[in-house]
């Protein structure tokens, strides 16, 4: 079965989500002036691991091995959502 899960983004340079193996970001976006992101999850697919997200800001380096999964704009920051490979 698969469903998606909302959860707040913290402002911070990386942090954990304990999710599905199989699963995919699918909206990062403001709700009630906190950044969250929406992401779809297969229960089917396995026990909740932890998986590393990372919190760039416009101009930051980003380091290899993540890959881009959503942004979204908190005057004046832009946020961008990393996740690791």
């Amino acid at each position: 079965m698969r469903t998606i899960w909302k959860f707040e983004i913290p402002i911070q340079e990386e942090f954990e989500l304990h999710l599905p193996y199989i699963h995919k970001v699918v909206l990062t976006d403001m709700q009630d002036n906190k950044p969250m992101v929406w992401i779809e999850v297969d229960l089917a697919s396995s026990a909740r691991i932890p998986f590393k997200f990372y919190v760039k800001a416009t101009g930051q380096e980003i380091q290899p091995n993540i890959n881009h999964v959503g942004s979204w704009s908190q005057p004046p920051f832009v946020g961008h959502l990393y996740e690791r490979e």
